[in-house]
């Protein structure tokens, strides 16, 4: 399949790439890769490998994030489709169109799986309000700008429909050419077994609700309001605040991932900065509180060493991986002077089954216990007080910590 990608690529264009994302394969086909690769009969072949599996859409994003050329195209390895059927959705890529996407012709699948199929494409066309025929055709060409304006988070199959409703969403047009489709030549499907069919509609209401609902409730003005009501106006994270992390005169604030700017009344004016990674919620503040807010990234904080006495960060590193957790509070450091104080206070753990649907809605993949923050912390600072509190229906553990340069 990998010749038959480069002779077709050959014809289109002398300027790609082949993208091979092994998925933590324990079948030998890493080592035919490798293999390939060291024999560099395809100079343009790159691998992707992944050390454990992380499902088809860790897989996918993956190769998107190492995809490099104008245009992406991707299919699946089992070889469902044709890849010589490439420049069908090459001519259908007009200056006006930003995505290519291929829809099944004929179905060639066993009975059972047509008909989940043909159920499946249509409720998901319903209840997602899909703009094409078969948001499950894995057989697409996308211009590579697209992903600058989207965020894909999903690890399983359910990437699909992701991927089309945020094109969607983001403003981009389709287009749509119909392709054929064959029995798997490679593999076996892991996915028509009860548990996984029930997982996986699981997965896809929890889609619906972020992409359908969320949309709408994630705009400034309306999340503030109803995450006031979720968890009493803040009223434990204000009282940390208030009565352990009052400044002085002298003091430089920053807070860290401000969101809408809800605990900059607590600090004056001209000695308070905050900053979000989201230019709408920064928008919100600057309009509701004129005080100091802009967009930056925690990892790479636009402020020069020691700028601050104090750093606030409420809410902020349970969507952070273990990586990215540990560049930002590298950035906390550096830019928080000696001895200067910081105030973290975080989602924690907890079984309570309403807990844990409201932090599922938050989309915190990086939910530690009081512990692992604990332990987080301490390698980085010198704990001086720490808490655990309940805010609403949330839990959270609390630290205010100190920032000793060696």
């Amino acid at each position: 399949m990998i010749f038959e990608a480069k002779r077709v690529a050959e014809k289109l264009t002398s300027d790609f790439e082949i993208i091979v994302i092994d998925d933590g394969s324990i079948d030998g086909s890493r080592e035919l890769l490798l293999d390939l690769q060291s024999k560099n009969k395809i100079p343009q072949l790159k691998l992707v490998l992944h050390k454990k599996n992380r499902g088809y859409g860790g897989a996918l994003r993956s190769g998107f994030e190492a995809a490099t050329k104008e245009l992406v195209f991707y299919t699946d390895g089992d070889a469902q489709y044709d890849i010589r059927e490439l420049p069908l959705l090459w001519e259908g890529l007009a200056d006006d169109i930003d995505i290519v996407n291929g829809y099944k012709i004929r179905r060639v699948d066993p009975i059972h799986r047509i008909i989940i199929g043909f159920v499946y494409q249509h409720v998901m066309r319903w209840v997602f309000w899909m703009p094409i025929k078969d948001p499950d055709c894995d057989f697409r060409l996308i211009r590579r700008k697209v992903f600058e304006h989207i965020e894909l988070t999903s690890n399983t199959g359910t990437i699909t429909i992701e991927l089309v409703k945020k094109i969607q969403s983001a403003g981009f047009r389709f287009a749509e050419v119909g392709v054929s489709h064959y029995f798997r030549t490679y593999g076996n499907s892991q996915f028509f077994n009860f548990k996984r069919v029930a997982a996986t509609l699981w997965r896809l209401l929890f889609l619906w609700i972020d992409l359908m609902i969320l949309s709408i409730i994630k705009r400034p003005a309306m999340s503030i309001v109803l995450r006031k009501i979720v968890e009493i106006n803040f009223k434990e994270q204000k009282s940390i605040i208030q009565n352990h992390f009052v400044s002085s005169s002298s003091d430089m604030i920053l807070d860290l991932g401000c969101g809408t700017g809800e605990f900059s009344p607590y600090f004056p004016k001209n000695k308070y900065i905050g900053v979000d990674i989201d230019p709408k919620n920064i928008q919100y503040a600057i309009k509701k509180y004129k005080k100091s807010f802009s967009v930056a990234d925690g990892k790479c904080l636009p402020f020069a060493d020691n700028f601050f006495t104090k750093v606030l960060v409420v809410g902020v590193f349970h969507h952070l991986s273990d990586d990215d957790s540990r560049g930002v509070a590298k950035e906390i450091k550096r830019v928080l002077q000696s001895d200067g104080e910081a105030l973290i206070m975080e989602d924690t753990k907890n079984s309570a089954w309403l807990t844990r649907i409201m932090q599922r809605l938050d989309q915190g993949n990086y939910i530690r216990t009081g512990e692992e923050w604990k332990t987080f912390w301490g390698k980085h600072f010198t704990i001086k007080k720490m808490w655990t509190l309940k805010s609403g229906v949330s839990f959270y553990s609390a630290f205010l910590l100190i920032n000793e340069k060696k």
